[in-house]
């Protein structure tokens, strides 16, 4: 999986929101915190806001917050709101060589392989959410392994009364 420049810088913008959450923040505070420009920070909340993630704050104290708190955002809404590429379909017209159409259209393993890891890929990140990623990098590395953990474990059954 293939993550575009605008889906990172998005990813850090919208982290930055929700690490302040109960204040809006401008676009300069954003852009200067991440270390990009005013206007490529204006460029990705737009999206943003049309996804209803964020909400554009007019006035003296104006800014941009978040919608809904850290913990009810997940990284594939994120993602797919700043438009994110993923495989589907059409994916194999794209990659044809020199030919008008892939010449494995009728029966390709490659596709369905690249169609299993990015389905994989995003059920993953809808489990995360925004809130699971503030913090330093080994807490958030071990919160997220932790997470994965559990998903995958087994949970014990319930005794029925009979």
């Amino acid at each position: 999986m293939k993550i575009s420049r605008l889906e990172e810088y998005g990813l850090r913008c919208v982290l930055q929101l929700a690490q302040h959450a109960e204040t809006s923040m401008r676009v300069e505070e954003i852009a200067t915190l991440e270390g990009l420009s005013k206007a490529y920070v204006a460029k990705i909340m737009s999206p943003l806001r049309r996804a209803g993630l964020v909400l554009s704050v007019r006035g003296v104290r104006g800014g941009y917050l978040l919608t809904r708190s850290p913990e009810a955002i997940t990284l594939t809404e994120v993602l797919v709101a700043l438009e994110a590429t993923k495989v589907d379909e059409g994916f194999c017209r794209t990659h044809s060589g020199n030919c008008p159409r892939c010449v494995h259209i009728p029966d390709c393993g490659i596709r369905a392989m690249w169609l299993l890891v990015t389905e994989q890929a995003y059920h993953a990140l809808s489990h995360i959410t925004l809130a699971q990623l503030l913090g330093k990098e080994a807490v958030v590395s071990n919160r997220i392994k932790q997470h994965f953990l559990e998903e995958r474990s087994p949970q014990p059954s319930v005794p029925t009364a009979q």
